[in-house]
């Protein structure tokens, strides 16, 4: 959407940073990774398509990079409207040099791969399940 002009030095930042992680094929739905997480988040396409909403209907699709840099390894999903985050998943959030919109996360975490993204504590829905079964 705006072209911004980076330093010869961010660029080459860039390329080290990204370079040092190996591209892998994102498991199916709940994937946990341990210690300090990155997701760029990258605008690809509206929701809405003629008259229908295909999505949240304020949002855009997304293509997102995940990376585990505990294993250097980095995991790509697309088409995606959203990022929920339950639990005490301490992230914090901002624009990468990349033009990307990064999360940054500093605890162990799953990750679901449903229409959104859902980043939860590790065991986060198991502990619902059980305090559930206490109450009933």
């Amino acid at each position: 959407m705006t072209n911004i002009k980076l330093h010869e030095k961010s660029e080459e930042f860039l390329r080290t940073v990204f370079d040092r992680y190996e591209h892998c094929e994102m498991p199916v739905h709940n994937t946990g990774l341990v210690g300090r997480f990155v997701i760029h988040m990258y605008a690809e396409a509206d929701t809405r398509e003629g008259e229908e909403v295909d999505g949240y209907y304020d949002s855009l699709f997304f293509r997102a990079d995940i990376y585990d840099t505990a294993n250097l390894k980095k995991y790509s999903i697309g088409r995606r409207d959203g990022v929920s985050v339950r639990g005490d998943v301490p992230v914090s959030i901002r624009i990468f040099k990349d033009g990307s919109t990064a999360v940054f996360g500093t605890s162990d975490f799953e990750i679901s791969t449903y229409q959104c993204l859902e980043i939860t504590p590790v065991g986060y829905f198991g502990r619902l399940r059980e305090e559930y079964e206490l109450k009933n």
